[in-house]
């Protein structure tokens, strides 16, 4: 395969693909973790409807935490962190973090509160079908109860994200939802088994990963010479810039976000067991998004902000150009693919 490189900068193209490959194969193995996680749960509990609470219930704060964190305040956060370590220094940038740690941690614990306490109403917006069937419908909400806390880990997992990856670093992020994976499949088999309801023992399983995750950042970022202690964000004017930024970054995230909403909701009025299938079929098609595209993006994400932050134009149109051109030229091919060999990977998966 013959990557195009930038224009006269390959060595801004090599350091690209050279960090594009660390997330790629972090994140491959991930995947495949991913599906093992998605087999051993269809292996303990089938494709029934306490399956389909999981998926609902696991939905709602995969959603936010990409309105909230993954998506919208990552986009916003990495380029105002470069600008201020370029045209600062780095430890105007490293208190800046410190401040958005502690507006992230300040948010999204008011979210988990306001979510635990309406989980039936969010349960009835993202799965309203379930309101026919008591017995699903109130397992969802437990569950949503259960694992809205994970939430507050996730964000804190992409803060360190964006922080890691300005500074360069791209494996421990990358690595981070190895343990999600590692997680539920350990609570499958050691927690599950000792509850009176199983599935609640999946929910202590991405708590527990979760936090793991937020574990494994901590020495890269001491590395870095980050801080893991929140500083007081409130009337500082960074974090206006940053609030500022949210909308429009918010405004993107959102619309593929309310897709998953309505999708899952229609969802909810099929069958039992339709809900997990056709989650496990969205993991499958999102395949090469979520390795390919998500590596090169990660990777060249970075740099694009140094690029706008020294203000250099020509710089920023060939890394986009190139970014673009390598995603296209991996992930075409790669779906096209998937699309081909989809019915044997079922059958052989599922």
């Amino acid at each position: 395969m013959t990557f195009i490189p930038l224009k006269n900068n390959p060595e801004e193209s090599g350091r690209i693909l050279k960090n594009a490959r660390t997330v790629t194969i972090f994140t491959l193995f991930s995947r495949i973790l991913g599906a093992a996680r998605d087999l051993v749960i269809a292996h303990v509990f089938g494709a029934g409807w306490v399956t389909d609470a999981f998926v609902q219930a696991f939905t709602i704060p995969n959603v936010l935490r990409r309105l909230t964190a993954e998506g919208s305040m990552t986009l916003a956060f990495l380029p105002l962190y470069t600008e201020i370590r370029e045209r600062k220094d780095p430890e105007a940038a490293k208190k800046f973090a410190a401040k958005t740690l502690g507006l992230v941690l300040s948010a999204t614990t008011i979210l988990t509160g306001l979510g635990i306490l309406f989980s039936p109403q969010l349960v009835y917006l993202f799965a309203a079908g379930f309101a026919s069937s008591p017995e699903k419908y109130d397992l969802t909400v437990l569950l949503t109860r259960v694992m809205f806390p994970y939430l507050i880990f996730v964000s804190l997992v992409a803060w360190a994200m964006g922080v890691l990856n300005a500074e360069g670093r791209f494996a421990a992020p990358a690595a981070a939802p190895i343990l999600l994976n590692i997680g539920i499949i350990g609570a499958a088999f050691g927690i599950s088994p000792l509850l009176e309801e199983p599935m609640i023992g999946i929910g202590i399983g991405v708590l527990l990963g979760g936090i793991a995750q937020i574990l494994i950042q901590i020495p890269s970022l001491r590395k870095v010479g980050q801080s893991f202690k929140p500083q007081n964000f409130l009337n500082d004017e960074n974090i206006q810039r940053l609030l500022k930024l949210l909308g429009p970054s918010l405004l993107g995230v959102a619309v593929y976000q309310i897709n998953i909403i309505v999708l899952r909701n229609l969802a909810s009025f099929m069958p039992t067991g339709q809900v997990t299938h056709y989650y496990n079929a969205s993991r499958l098609s999102e395949l090469t998004l979520g390795v390919f595209a998500f590596a090169i993006t990660s990777a060249g994400f970075p740099e694009l902000s140094q690029h706008t932050a020294s203000e250099n134009w020509e710089k920023i149109r060939n890394t986009l150009r190139f970014t673009m051109s390598t995603t296209l030229l991996v992930i075409f091919p790669a779906s096209v693919g998937l699309a081909v060999v989809a019915e044997p990977i079922v059958s052989m998966l599922y």
